[in-house]
């Protein structure tokens, strides 16, 4: 090779029109040839050197991820394409009380109850076409035992081999994070009928009794200023004066009354009450109320009504006293398995948080009251809004079919 080299480099010399020595050819071929070699080995030796670098890297990464995977709290399966687990980490022993061998010959479809098994392929398709990198689910596991253990599942795809795409659960036991946002929703719904039942008995007092002794006592002065006539002219003034003022308490009280439970809420029903909440906004300000209604109007279960009431409220209170308004609209759809409320005023608006929660901390205590409210009903409250856009609040609550 190295002969067939010299005499190509020699017939180029010669077609130049130079000719070297065959010993000086022969030198300077071996010196390019021990600059390539060196050129070479260097070069090798710096792919060595990379190569083992990263073995060494990709080592310590999968002990890294063997620790993680032994120690951490959370049960973490692998399972392939067709649900097969491929691989468990002891924690989930403690989670299913299966231990990881017999994991190992089951489906994950085998711990979950049938209701969750459709939303679990439903995620893993939309995670294998890449919409997403990631899942998580609100699920309950199927411990060996038969009984069952809720759980927050985070879904991740990972290594694609030549079997396919797997893909790695995250398994977190939030059993106990559960029953405490249970008995908290309990303990609020029992505040909220107290509250409630409160503010009817005051309302029933304020009307039946105050109310009452307001109005004896506006009568009597009626019937003193009009019988007697040995009273001076500025006395008969200032009892008409009185007269007119008893008269304004009667009316607040009455507003109070009201608006601590109204009884065309109890009487009558929802949209009554909701009649007479935007009548009332009408006759103390400027805005301009409507009250719209789709589909056929029904009585509600009595906790329903009133919760679609106070949201209502609120948001009618919003309309007044913060956002400026000067038109705002209820609109109440009757499904036949839900009943939709929604209250619309053409306000300034504000920024939402990311969170309904996260008003809190920006004193809207209202609108997170409103959201209390609906989940104690099982439904669904969102809030749209925009600076000077107006405000959207929109309830859906789940109800018997009529």
């Amino acid at each position: 090779m190295i002969f067939n080299f010299l005499s190509y480099f020699s017939l180029y010399f010669l077609q130049i029109g130079f000719w070297l020595p065959l010993e000086t050819a022969l030198l300077i071929l071996l010196g390019l040839l021990a600059g390539w070699f060196y050129i070479r080995t260097k070069n090798e030796t710096r792919k060595q050197l990379r190569l083992k670098e990263e073995i060494k890297q990709r080592k310590v990464s999968e002990d890294n991820y063997r620790q993680i995977f032994a120690n951490v709290h959370d049960g973490i399966l692998i399972h392939d394409g067709e649900y097969n687990i491929i691989s468990a980490n002891p924690a989930c022993e403690l989670l299913t009380g299966y231990s990881v061998e017999e994991l190992k010959s089951l489906k994950i479809l085998d711990l979950l109850p049938a209701e969750h098994k459709l939303n679990l392929k439903s995620i893993e398709t939309n995670l294998f076409s890449g919409e997403k990198a990631s899942f998580c689910l609100d699920a309950k596991f199927i411990k060996k035992d038969k009984s069952e253990v809720v759980v927050q599942i985070t879904i991740n795809p990972i290594n694609v081999n030549e079997d396919g795409l797997n893909f790695q659960c995250t398994i977190r036991d939030v059993s106990e994070q559960k029953h405490m946002e249970e008995n908290l929703r309990y303990y609020l719904k029992q505040v909220t009928r107290a509250q409630e039942e409160e503010r009817k008995r005051i309302a029933l007092e304020l009307h039946d009794e105050t109310v009452q002794y307001l109005i004896v006592l506006w009568r009597q002065l009626e019937a003193l200023s009009l019988k007697n006539k040995e009273l001076s002219p500025e006395s008969i003034v200032l009892l008409q004066e009185l007269r007119e003022q008893t008269k304004n308490v009667i009316q607040s009280v009455r507003s109070l009354s009201q608006d601590l439970r109204p009884a065309t809420l109890d009487h009558l029903g929802l949209m009554p009450a909701l009649d007479h909440l935007v009548s009332e906004a009408a006759a103390h300000s400027a805005m301009i109320t409507k009250v719209h209604v789709t589909g056929k109007e029904r009585r509600l279960p009595e906790e329903v009504e009133l919760m679609l009431f106070r949201i209502s409220q609120e948001a009618m209170r919003n309309a007044l006293r913060h956002s400026r308004a000067t038109k705002a609209e209820i609109t109440v759809v009757f499904g036949e398995r839900k009943v939709k409320v929604n209250i619309q005023d053409n306000g300034r608006g504000f920024y939402l948080p990311p969170k309904i929660s996260d008003l809190s901390q920006k004193g809207k205590l209202g609108l997170l009251g409103m959201q209390e409210r609906a989940r104690l009903i099982d439904g669904h409250l969102s809030i749209t809004s925009e600076p000077d856009k107006g405000t959207l609040v929109s309830v859906e609550v789940p109800v018997q079919p009529g």
